[in-house]
């Protein structure tokens, strides 16, 4: 659905979740600067918090980052195993911090 429908007016949730997702990847590879990945997070965690979602439901998009991004980086053949490890360990742990700014967000 979000690649499908792409016109902000026409589909509104699917545009504001497929804006957020974008702007939180990029803040977290370039480091994680919680003012700026905030009002990402925000509006994706609104969305799904008035939907059915339970409150770990409502943020378990953040740890599906660490999948998705784990699943690209064994697809990229060309960087040395050693180099790609450490920069996917240092991405994970951004991800978790960035859980951790989820929930909050969530409880506020």
């Amino acid at each position: 659905m979000l690649k499908r429908e792409k016109n902000q007016f026409a589909n509104p949730v699917g545009s504001t979740i497929y804006q957020g997702i974008e702007g939180i990847y990029q803040e977290l590879t370039q480091g994680l600067n919680a003012e700026a990945v905030s009002p990402f997070l925000d509006k994706i965690i609104r969305i799904r918090a008035i939907q059915d979602f339970s409150p770990s439901g409502a943020i378990a998009f953040v740890f599906a980052l660490k999948n998705l991004v784990r699943e690209e980086s064994r697809e990229a053949e060309s960087l040395e195993e050693e180099l790609r490890s450490d920069e996917l360990i240092s991405f994970e742990a951004r991800v978790d911090q960035l859980a951790m700014l989820a929930f909050d967000i969530y409880v506020r």
